[in-house]
């Protein structure tokens, strides 16, 4: 059908518009998208550092671990003792090395890989740079305020697919932030979530109304403690 030549002089322009906001929309970067990827790339120069670790681990207000170390790209030292009642603690150290854990609790060894499921209980301590671009990935919002000598990121999440974060399934959320403080020599990573209880739960399976982790990070020249041979020799970890 033939379309009226004033309304097409009217149309075509109107159209071309439209395909071109469109493409604007859909192909030119937003301000969060420029957010996220500074943030992902940051985190690639930051994990090439070596750094003195600290760091707890609450559920509902309560501290369930905390841990001190040196934390490198390579290899990994943690001190930790995790909290097995009141006023009870129970502490061993962790060495990691590539694909490889070793466990010292008094004086035994054992040893194991970091496909471990008992190295979930570490996260995101064994690797926080990539748990954290793990954790953008699944990101509603992100942000970032810049002062004089100082960097804040801020991730906002409402939802996750299949995320586990110490032993418990984070799905729909209340309210849950990933937040990064950076300055010159220190990045203070803080994890706050209000998980929403799973549905299939039972009613006498425990799941925490808060969850709190904190990872103080200060680049350091110390080394990682060797591991001794006694270690490679050890039993594995069941």
């Amino acid at each position: 059908m033939a379309i009226y030549r004033p309304m097409k002089k009217i149309l075509i322009p109107i159209i071309a518009l439209l395909i071109g906001a469109a493409a604007a929309y859909f192909l030119v970067p937003t301000k969060m998208d420029a957010i996220w990827r500074d943030w992902n790339a940051q985190s690639e120069e930051w994990e090439q550092a070596v750094y003195q670790v600290a760091s707890s681990y609450e559920k509902d207000g309560t501290v369930a671990t905390e841990e001190q170390g040196i934390w490198s790209n390579e290899k990994s030292f943690f001190q930790v003792s995790a909290a097995v009642s009141n006023d009870s603690f129970f502490t061993f150290d962790a060495h990691f090395e590539g694909d490889r854990l070793f466990v010292q609790s008094g004086d035994k060894w054992v040893q194991g890989t970091t496909s471990d499921r008992f190295v979930a209980e570490f996260a995101p301590l064994d690797n926080p740079f990539q748990w954290m671009r793990d954790m953008l990935l699944e990101a509603e919002e992100v942000r970032k305020e810049s002062e004089e000598d100082r960097t804040v990121y801020q991730a906002v999440f409402t939802e996750f697919d299949e995320t586990d974060f110490r032993g418990y399934s984070l799905e729909r959320q209340e309210e849950t932030t990933l937040t990064l403080t950076v300055t010159e020599d220190e990045l203070l990573m803080e994890f706050a979530a209000q998980p929403i209880r799973p549905d299939y739960l039972g009613p006498f399976s425990g799941y925490p109304q808060q969850i709190g982790f904190e990872l103080l990070l200060e680049k350091t020249d110390e080394q990682v403690p060797l591991v001794p041979e006694e270690a490679y020799d050890s039993e594995q970890l069941e």
